[in-house]
């Protein structure tokens, strides 16, 4: 029985180098199975925020990803407890691109509370704005950006232990 391997090297400063194959489906055969189902291509050229990337913001990015969402803003100044490992999806960015290789990811490891001006001209650049954070003052900030410039966002909550939550749109 015959195995198919592919290898690939670089050359670098003289030294050969053995590189990692990665097979990638082409762009056009990333969705075939929604194909006539849902309308694969429109959610291309969109681009999402999201500020607050725990155990609400990290799935919802990484289930946009998989409907074809094409450009993502995360925002998220916080780091990953112990507590909540369980119920987390690390590596948000490798997750999206896992689901969508032609993805394309920024990143902004700041508190948004303290840099406005960032928040502000990422929800400019935004089709959609998602809050998924659980702190009051951060949300007022989104929502007060989102009036201010006249865009769509959306504030998404789990209230303590997942006893209830809120989902609400906000549409100047």
């Amino acid at each position: 029985m015959s195995k198919v391997s592919s290898r690939a090297f670089i050359v670098d400063d003289g030294r050969i180098i053995e590189a990692v194959v990665k097979y990638v489906p082409r762009k056009s055969e990333l969705y075939t199975r929604s194909k006539g189902l849902l309308e694969v291509g429109a959610l291309e050229s969109k681009k999402v925020l999201i500020v607050g990337l725990g155990s609400g913001g990290a799935p919802i990015a990484v289930e946009l990803a998989k409907a074809g969402v094409g450009h993502f803003i995360l925002m998220d100044f916080d780091r990953i407890e112990l507590h909540n490992i369980a119920r987390h999806i690390c590596g948000v960015n490798d997750a999206i691109l896992l689901k969508n290789p032609y993805a394309q990811v920024e990143t902004y490891d700041i508190d948004m509370n303290k840099h406005l001006d960032i928040l502000e001209k990422c929800v400019a650049e935004s089709d959609l704005t998602i809050a998924a954070t659980d702190e009051y003052a951060s949300r007022y900030n989104i929502n007060a950006c989102l009036v201010k410039l006249g865009k769509v966002g959306l504030f998404g909550r789990a209230v303590t232990r997942a006893e209830g939550g809120d989902i609400l749109r906000v549409r100047p």
